[in-house]
């Protein structure tokens, strides 16, 4: 079955984007320490992550949103309308 391939090729690519991921976050945390006249925040995706953004960013919660890289999953998604980017719904 042609997906059970394509699971396996993304399960032997787990390493190779983790390593990536923590190679490019020890960078951009380098960056950060090196030019402290900048604001550096890092935190946890959840649900309340717009708030907290908006707290010490002073962006509004509702601009954030839920984005997803790459084409959908499902295949009779029209892709001239399909928007890979989602409002997140923030509860006030």
């Amino acid at each position: 079955d042609d997906d059970d391939d394509d699971d396996d090729d993304d399960d032997a690519q787990q390493p190779c984007w983790r390593d990536f991921y923590n190679a490019h976050t020890k960078k951009i945390r380098e960056f950060a320490k090196d030019h402290p006249h900048l604001t550096y925040v890092e935190l946890g995706l959840d649900a309340s992550s717009p708030s907290v953004l908006e707290y010490y960013t002073g962006v509004s919660a509702s601009c954030f949103q839920h984005c997803r890289p790459g084409r959908p999953k499902d295949l009779n998604v029209d892709l001239r309308t399909y928007k890979k980017c989602k409002p997140i719904i923030v509860s006030s």
